[in-house]
C-alpha cells in the first residue's frame, strides 16, 4: 500500500516538474522574442531618429544658403567654388548630436548669379551602432514679386454673371490660357465662380470653390495654396516731392518725378480735363481718387505711372488710358492698413497692375471695350457682369525686392541623388 502511494507521489512530482519545465521554456522563448522585438524597435526608432536628424541638418543647409543669397554674402570666405560651373559650396562638419552621434551638412548653390538659383543640401549623421543616415533636399528659388504668377488673388473672390479669365504675355501678345485664380482664405466658400470660364487653374487652401453648371476651369483645381499679402510700403526716394494740393481736373502734364496730392478729382468732358503723364511719374495720394466723365488720365506711350493711394478709388468714364498697352507701365497700390474700396470700370480697356491687400475691389464688365489686362490682388474681389480679365504673365518681373523665396522643395532619392564628391 505504501509502495503504491510513494509511486503515485513520484509520478505526480514528475508531472509537475515537466509542466514547470515547459512553462519555463515558453517563458524563456517569449522573453527572448520580446527582447529581440524590443531591440528591433529600438534600432528602428534610432534609425528614424537619426534619419530625422539628417533631414534637419539638410534643412539647416538650405536655410543658411537662402540667408546668404538674400544678404548677397555668398562671396564670404565660408563659401567657396566647388569646381562646378557657377556653383558655390559650404561644408559644416563635426556637429555633436549626443548619444555618440555626429552630424554634418554639405550645401551647394548652383546659378548663384542667376534669377533662379538652385540649392542642394545634404545632411549626414553617423553613429556607432546605427551606421550612417543621409538625406538630401533640392530647392528651386525665385525672385519675390507681388505679382508672381497669381493673376487674380484675394481672400474672397466672387464672380457674378458670365465672367471670363485668361492670361497672356504683354511682350508677345500671345494668349497663354494659363491664368491662375487663387484664394488666401482658410474659410470654405470664399470663392464663388458663378458661370465664369477660367482658361487656367484655381488654387485654394484645402477646399473647392463654388461653381455653377455653366462654369468651366480648363486646368483644374489645387487645394494646397499658401501665400500671404504683405502691406504696401511707400517708396524711399531722394527726389523732391512737390505739387501738394487737391487736383480738381483741368489741363495738366507731369513729365516725371515724385508728386504728392491730397485728392484727385477728374470729371467733365474733353481734353481740357485730361491729366497727361509724359514721363516716369510716382504719385502719392493721401485720400481719394475719383475719375468720371469723358476726361481722365492719359499715360502716353513710353511713360509710366505708379500710384500709391490711401483712400478709396472710383474710376469710370474714360478712366485711365495706358497708350503703351503694357500693364507694367501703370501700377496702382492701395496703402491703407485697414480697408479701402476700389470701383474700376470705364469705356477704355484697362492695362495695369492693381495691388491693394486690404481693399474691396470691384471690376465692372461692359463699357465700349470692357477688358482688364494685368493683375488684380486684394482682400475682397468681385467681377460683375461680363467682365473680361486677362492676366499678364510678364508682371512677375516686377520684383518686390532683390530677395528670393522657395518655388519648389523636394527630397532626392535613388538616381536623383546629387553627388558631392
Amino acid at each position: 500500500m505504501m509502495s503504491t502511494l510513494h509511486k503515485d507521489l513520484r509520478e505526480t512530482r514528475g508531472s509537475v516538474l515537466i509542466v514547470a519545465i515547459i512553462f519555463a521554456t515558453v517563458a524563456a522563448l517569449s522573453l527572448g522574442s520580446y527582447v529581440r522585438l524590443a531591440n528591433t524597435e529600438m534600432r528602428l526608432a534610432n534609425h528614424q531618429f537619426y534619419g530625422n536628424a539628417s533631414l534637419n541638418l539638410a534643412e539647416a543647409g538650405v536655410e543658411e544658403a537662402l540667408y546668404a543669397i538674400n544678404l548677397s554674402s555668398l562671396g564670404d570666405e565660408n563659401w567657396s567654388s566647388t569646381g562646378l560651373a557657377d556653383t558655390l559650396g559650404k561644408y559644416v562638419n563635426s556637429i555633436e548630436l549626443g548619444r555618440g552621434a555626429t552630424g554634418s551638412y554639405r550645401v551647394h548653390v548652383a546659378g548663384a548669379e542667376s534669377n533662379a538659383p538652385m540649392i542642394v543640401s545634404e545632411g549626414d549623421v553617423r553613429s556607432g551602432g546605427n551606421g550612417r543616415n543621409v538625406r538630401q533636399i533640392e530647392v528651386l528659388l525665385y525672385q519675390r514679386s507681388l505679382f508672381g504668377g497669381n493673376d487674380l488673388m484675394g481672400d474672397r473672390i466672387t464672380m457674378n454673371g458670365n465672367a471670363t479669365v485668361n492670361s497672356y504675355s504683354s511682350k508677345t501678345g500671345e494668349f497663354l490660357q494659363q491664368a491662375k485664380v487663387a484664394s488666401t482664405s482658410l474659410e470654405e466658400g470664399n470663392m464663388d465662380l458663378g458661370n465664369a470660364t477660367i482658361y487656367g487653374s484655381v488654387a485654394t487652401r484645402g477646399w473647392d470653390p463654388v461653381t455653377r453648371p455653366n462654369s468651366e476651369i480648363t486646368e483644374g483645381i489645387t487645394n494646397d495654396f499658401q501665400s500671404s499679402l504683405p502691406d504696401v510700403q511707400l517708396p524711399d526716394s531722394d527726389e523732391t516731392i512737390n505739387w501738394h494740393y487737391t487736383y480738381d481736373g483741368g489741363p495738366g502734364t507731369l513729365d516725371g518725378g515724385h508728386y504728392k496730392v491730397d485728392d484727385i478729382n477728374i470729371a467733365g468732358d474733353g481734353e481740357d480735363n485730361l491729366l497727361r503723364i509724359q514721363g516716369d511719374v510716382v504719385l502719392i495720394v493721401e485720400n481719394d481718387i475719383d475719375i468720371k466723365g469723358s476726361a481722365g488720365v492719359l499715360i502716353e506711350d513710353g511713360a509710366s505711372l505708379t500710384i500709391y493711394v490711401n483712400g478709396d478709388v472710383s474710376v469710370a468714364g474714360t478712366g485711365v488710358v495706358n497708350e503703351s498697352q503694357t500693364p507694367s507701365q501703370f501700377q496702382l497700390y492701395g496703402t491703407n492698413l485697414e480697408s479701402q474700396t476700389f470701383n474700376l470700370s470705364g469705356n477704355a480697356a484697362w492695362y495695369g497692375a492693381v495691388y491693394a491687400p486690404n481693399a474691396s475691389i470691384t471690376l465692372n464688365g461692359g463699357g465700349n471695350v470692357g477688358a482688364f489686362y494685368g493683375a488684380m490682388i486684394g482682400n475682397d474681389i468681385t467681377l460683375n457682369g461680363g467682365a473680361e480679365f486677362i492676366g499678364d504673365a510678364d508682371l512677375a518681373e516686377l520684383l518686390l525686392d532683390d530677395s528670393f523665396a522657395m518655388a519648389n522643395w523636394r527630397e532626392l532619392f535613388g538616381e536623383d541623388r546629387y553627388s558631392f564628391e
